[in-house]
C-alpha cells in the first residue's frame, strides 16, 4: 500500500493517494491491536509511524507507541518512533527526550541511524555544536563497526553529513 501511495503520489493523484494511506493506516492499526503480544505488535511501530506522519497526524500514534514503551522498556524500536514523530510534528524536546531514551538502547548500525535523527532534531533545534558531536559519533559508529554489519552508504552519507554541518557558517 506504501508503494501505491507513493505511485499515486508521483502521478500527481494525492486525493487517491491519501485514501490508500487512510486504508493502510486502518489495517495497520487493525492488526497491530489484534497482535498477540506487545513485541508482536512492535513491528508495525514503523510502518504506523510512516502512514501517521504521511496523513499529517503523527501524534496521533503517541499514545499506542508509549503504551508499547511501557510493555517493552528493553527495546529501542518504540522509543525510535515516538522520537521521530515527535520531530516530524516540529515537538523537538520531547523527540530529543524520546530519541536519547532509544539510544541508551540500542545497538550496532540501527544506533547510526538513531544518532542521525537526533542530529537532524539538534539541527531542527538550532542546537549546532549538540549536531556536530552526534554526527562525528555517527560516523565513528560506522566506522567501528564488524565486518558483517558495516554499512557504507550510511558511513558515506554520515561523513557528508558531518562535513556539511562543520562548513556551514556559524
Amino acid at each position: 500500500m506504501a508503494s501505491l501511495r507513493e505511485t499515486l503520489d508521483a502521478l500527481g493523484k494525492k486525493a487517491e493517494a491519501k485514501q490508500i494511506a487512510e486504508a493502510q493506516r486502518a489495517l495497520l492499526d487493525e492488526t497491530a491491536a489484534k497482535a498477540p503480544t506487545p513485541l508482536a505488535a512492535m513491528t508495525y511501530n514503523w510502518p504506523r509511524a510512516e502512514v501517521y506522519v504521511y496523513l499529517g497526524k503523527p501524534l496521533d500514534l503517541a499514545p499506542d507507541l508509549e503504551k508499547n514503551a511501557k510493555a517493552l522498556p528493553e527495546e529501542y524500536d518504540p522509543r525510535a518512533r515516538l522520537g521521530w514523530i515527535y520531530y516530524k510534528a516540529g515537538k523537538l524536546p520531547e523527540a530529543a527526550q524520546w530519541t536519547d531514551k532509544a539510544l541508551e538502547l540500542v545497538y550496532g548500525p540501527r544506533k547510526g541511524r538513531l544518532l542521525t535523527q537526533r542530529a537532524d532534531i539538534a539541527a531542527a533545534a538550532g542546537d549546532k555544536k549538540t549536531e556536530v558531536i552526534l554526527r562525528a559519533d555517527a560516523v565513528q559508529l560506522y566506522e567501528g563497526l564488524p565486518a558483517g554489519q558495516q554499512a557504507p552508504e550510511a558511513l558515506a552519507k554520515a561523513k557528508q553529513a558531518l562535513a556539511d554541518v562543520g562548513s556551514a557558517a556559524p
